[in-house]
């Protein structure tokens, strides 16, 4: 069976691409995540927007696997929510980007 029929049979989840964005404005980050993240808390102040491994990925621009062997080294910031079950809060992923960037060396006009 093709893999467009397979694909189309009852029962089957189809796999969507997750669309995500970044913003950079005036030097700030500003993360526009296209899709409904998870959030966690109980109002707006206080919610923490929570990617899963594949929207983390598309974000960061990095392999799934890679991701893997970052949370098994403890690089990047993420919350264990069981044993196989981990989360990354944006806000924290955009202070993690911002801590690791590099300024732009001045060239020298020969």
């Amino acid at each position: 069976m093709s893999k467009m029929a397979d694909a189309a049979r009852p029962g089957r989840r189809s796999r969507v691409p997750i669309p995500l964005s970044l913003e950079v404005v005036d030097g700030d980050v500003d993360a526009a995540v296209q899709i409904a993240p998870v959030r966690i808390g109980t109002d707006d102040a206080n919610a923490t927007e929570m990617l899963t491994y594949q929207q983390t990925s598309k974000f960061l621009n990095v392999p799934v696997g890679t991701l893997y062997d970052w949370v098994h080294r403890k690089v990047v910031p993420h919350v264990r929510l069981g044993p196989r079950l981990v989360r990354f809060p944006l806000s924290a992923l955009v202070r993690w980007l911002e801590a690791r960037s590099v300024a732009e060396k001045g060239r020298v006009s020969r």
